[in-house]
């Protein structure tokens, strides 16, 4: 995880604690960032997915982005 977005998650949680309810907290908690790597390893993650093997980068690289999104 890169510096910036430990510490946006610590400051986020940080947040959280302060004035949300639990629900809230779990929530965030349970959302999982995305994974971010190189050209090199998107090429190997998705080659792995080409022969079964299954993987959170793989599935996020193979993902249809949302409306928000750029893809």
């Amino acid at each position: 995880m890169r510096a910036a977005e430990f510490m946006r998650a610590l400051a986020d949680l940080i947040d959280a604690l302060d004035g949300k309810d639990d629900k809230e907290i779990e929530a965030k908690a349970d959302s999982k960032p995305d994974v971010f790597m190189s050209p090199q390893q998107q090429e190997i993650e998705l080659s792995k997915s080409e022969q079964g093997k299954d993987s959170v980068a793989a599935a996020q690289l193979l993902d249809d982005p949302e409306e928000d999104e750029i893809a």
